[in-house]
């Protein structure tokens, strides 16, 4: 195990085990198990809490069903695979596509929330965007600029609109509006592991 994986072992995995004693649950059930986050979440998970106690979400759809469809029913799966084991369902979504996604999981478990994308791509390989989030990755040059930009309105503490310079004008009005929808809903609390200096629902949509 790398050095980077080891921290993240510690950090997140620790972020696992207290939520589980907070819940008094045995173990994890991982939706998307199969992206690089729902990979790399069972490889974190299972080193701090044992792979034994990390499960799988199991795809129950047919072949025929939507990308809306298959996911809600790989959750309605996950939840009775929880229920019957005691364990909580965890979602693998990376801090790019949290902050800027249309649509939030309403799992209250997000133990990769505070990793961004271009980093989940740096330890697997590539990472995953929901189609809209991908849009607008391709529209501001990849989804480093677009991290870029994130990090500096961030961890950098500027303001909106300095950072938002960095992208092309295609994109910067998309991003702002996108940041400023839902707010009401991105409010509601989960629990993610804080890797920077600012996390999501604590110090960014307070």
């Amino acid at each position: 195990m790398t050095a980077a994986r080891s921290d993240l072992v510690a950090v997140i995995g620790g972020v696992i085990g207290q939520a589980l004693a907070d819940s008094e649950a045995a173990g994890l059930v991982v939706l998307d198990p199969g992206s690089p986050e729902g990979r790399l979440l069972i490889e974190i998970a299972g080193a701090a809490i044992g792979r034994d106690r990390v499960i799988e979400a199991v795809d129950s759809s047919g072949t025929e069903t939507g990308p809306v469809e298959r996911e809600e029913m790989q959750r309605m799966t996950a939840r009775i695979m929880a229920r019957e084991k005691g364990f909580v369902v965890a979602h693998p979504s990376n801090k790019t596509a949290l902050l800027l996604s249309g649509n939030l999981p309403p799992e209250r478990l997000l133990p990769l929330g505070d990793l961004y994308a271009s980093e989940v791509a740096t330890l697997m390989g590539s990472a995953t965007l929901p189609a809209d989030v991908q849009a607008l990755a391709d529209s501001s040059g990849g989804v480093e600029p677009l991290d870029a930009f994130l990090a500096a309105w961030l961890e950098g503490r500027r303001s909106l609109e300095d950072a938002l310079v960095r992208l092309p004008d295609a994109s910067r009005d998309v991003i702002a509006a996108r940041l400023s929808a839902k707010r009401p809903e991105r409010r509601w609390p989960r629990c993610v592991a804080k890797l920077g200096t600012r996390t999501l629902w604590i110090d960014v949509f307070e």
